[in-house]
């Protein structure tokens, strides 16, 4: 089975994005950014990539945010 590029974003070890489409992680980023970064909350990411088949991307569990 073909495997797909997908971009990861996580804030720590409680939640992580896998999106194959990269504008989804990069507008998550500016949402985050935008509305959650503050002086006495900074915000800090860690971003990777893995390749996983379509099956194992359908299977995965929405997106709850950070």
């Amino acid at each position: 089975m073909e495997k797909i590029k997908c971009y990861t974003m996580s804030m720590g070890e409680d939640s992580k994005l896998i999106d194959p489409d990269i504008q989804n992680i990069l507008d998550t980023i500016q949402i985050e950014l935008e509305e959650n970064c503050t002086e006495a909350d900074p915000l800090s990411f860690d971003f990777g990539v893995v390749y996983l088949t379509q099956e194992e991307i359908d299977n995965l569990p929405e997106f709850d945010g950070f």
